[in-house]
């Protein structure tokens, strides 16, 4: 139960929220973000994580 609760915890975690194109990635996880950083977005569906 507690290494499926650590793979679960992970996986929240490491979810992607944006895939974008950059110069070396394309994902951005949900880890990376604030909520402050979502707030500024102009669009709505784009301030909370899925």
């Amino acid at each position: 139960m507690v290494a499926f609760g650590y793979g679960f915890h992970v996986i929240c975690q490491a979810q992607p929220v944006f895939i974008v194109g950059e110069v070396d990635r394309l994902v951005v996880a949900a880890d990376q973000l604030s909520d402050a950083d979502l707030a500024k977005d102009r669009r709505p569906e784009y301030r909370n994580r899925s």
